[in-house]
């Protein structure tokens, strides 16, 4: 071989060697650290959703938990329909205090969002004792019922007349979307 060929050989093979890094290295090499850094991000995500899974009894205990708290709280917080036994209990309960009713006038709901309130204006009349019962009875009734604007009064026969708003919960329609029924 003469010096031409060998020059033309060699700078053949440099050539080659700068397209193949040119070409092929550089561009495999650029995919392959894009395919590292995808694998690490999978990765991550997959020790993250391990531990979620590790978890998976517990958050499953929580979301039980939560679930018989809710269908508590839909017990306590009647739909319009349930309204008229709601009354009917609060009436039930000054009946058996003994008071006397001078005045039961539902109102009208009260929107609050996911909830409205239900006020019953109410005119009672009774002993001491029969008026501390009523008001235990209705604080112990199975829905949520509040006692407000309490106005205490001397009536006939050494009796207290008391004037008070009772006032309930409904869900509203709607209430109680996103929770499970």
């Amino acid at each position: 071989m003469d010096r031409k060929t060998k020059i033309i050989f060699v700078v053949a093979i440099v050539a080659i060697v700068v397209l193949y890094y040119q070409f092929l290295w550089v561009p495999l090499s650029r995919r392959l650290n894009v395919v590292r850094e995808e694998y690490q991000g999978v990765s991550t995500e997959l020790r993250k959703t391990e531990a979620v899974a590790a978890r998976l009894e517990e958050v499953q205990a929580r979301y039980d938990r939560l679930l018989n708290r809710w269908e508590g709280a839909k017990v306590m917080l009647p739909k319009e329909k349930e309204i008229p036994s709601l009354l009917e209990g609060i009436t039930t309960a000054g009946m058996r205090s003994g008071i006397k009713f001078d005045l039961f006038e539902p109102q009208a709901l009260l929107p609050r969002g996911i909830y409205s309130e239900v006020p019953v204006k109410v005119s009672i009349a009774g002993n001491f004792h029969e008026v501390a019962s009523f008001l235990s009875a209705v604080g112990n009734l199975p829905r949520i019922v509040n006692v407000a604007d309490l106005q205490l009064r001397e009536g006939k026969e050494r009796k207290l007349s008391v004037d008070l708003r009772a006032i309930t919960y409904v869900i509203t329609e709607g209430g109680g979307a996103g929770y499970v029924e």
